[in-house]
């Protein structure tokens, strides 16, 4: 088993690990059906026309620039939206269908993180992809009310991935979500003609999670995690192992937010140094996380 070190820059300090479920969004999962009607000749890497599972569309003309792509971050594949003509919008859902769209949550995310690269190859003036999330409630007097939301525009890049993240903005303190609507699309600006917009842009996702805190994590548990973590309190350090036999993404947050990413190989381990005291942060996975409190 490998070891590394590595040393965080914001402060943080562990006494105990919780283990809590989260929303991961990997794109390594994929319908077997072929999505028709889209571009054929492309400059994505691998290109294959499918739709991910989990998702799902309103109408013919929103899926039509939708495939997969082995040019990614991490894993086996990513997520393209690509835009051909001015009047396409490559636009997905996050669910089953529109009658049952979205998924459950039972607790307050902080923030989503993800990595994505954006390029413009046609002659429109400029290209942008779109992240909107919603997180609703149900009451009996009220009905469905939406308690939060994050609202992304990501830019154009150079032919490289770029990470980003974004907090949260909730309206009401101290309420739990149940129920959580995503949806993710790409636009251009200005006129596209026929020639020169058969291929106007693509918009590469991969490696999508939300992090966050839940209410009771006594309540959580997960009873085979991939990772395990471990405090040494004298030396301020936390080792992080890897249990699988893959190549794993590791990110810790701290609470206001503040992340690292930490990739590690099959049964690696990795030391993080520069632990202080009194703080609180999550070490997930996407699909585990442990959040971390300091008394």
């Amino acid at each position: 088993m490998k070891e590394s070190r590595t040393a965080l820059t914001f402060i943080l300090m562990l006494t105990t690990c919780v283990i809590t479920a989260q929303i991961h969004m990997d794109f390594e999962n994929w319908n077997d059906s072929i999505v028709t009607g889209g571009i054929i000749d492309t400059v994505i890497e691998n290109w294959e026309p499918r739709f991910p599972e989990g998702w799902y569309h309103t109408n013919e003309t929103e899926w039509r620039g939708l495939s997969r792509t082995t040019d990614n971050t991490s894993g086996k594949y990513a997520m393209v939206l690509s835009g051909f003509y001015t009047y396409f919008i490559t636009r997905i859902h996050l669910g089953e269908s529109r009658e049952n769209s979205g998924m459950p949550i039972d607790y307050r995310p902080v923030q989503l993180s993800g990595d994505y690269k954006s390029l413009l190859l046609g002659n429109c003036d400029s290209s942008r992809a779109y992240i909107n999330v919603y997180f609703t409630k149900y009451s009996n007097s009220h009905g469905r009310d939406t308690i939060g939301q994050i609202n992304i525009v990501l830019p154009e890049t150079e032919d490289e991935y770029v990470n980003f993240s974004q907090s949260v903005e909730y309206n009401t303190p101290n309420v739990i979500p149940d129920s959580m609507q995503m949806t993710m699309y790409t636009y251009r600006e200005g006129h596209c003609t026929m020639d020169g917009c058969l291929e106007c842009n693509h918009v590469f996702f991969d490696n999508l999670v939300f992090l966050g805190e839940t209410t009771s994590v006594e309540e959580r548990s997960d009873s085979d995690p991939e990772f395990d973590c471990r405090i040494t309190p004298n030396d301020h350090v936390i080792e992080i192992h890897n249990l699988t036999s893959h190549e794993k993404n590791i990110w810790i947050s701290d609470i206001e937010g503040r992340m690292t990413k930490l990739t590690l190989g099959s049964n690696d381990s990795i030391i993080v140094e520069n632990i202080a005291d009194h703080s609180v942060y999550f070490v997930t996975d996407g699909l585990t996380t442990r959040k971390i409190i300091s008394f």
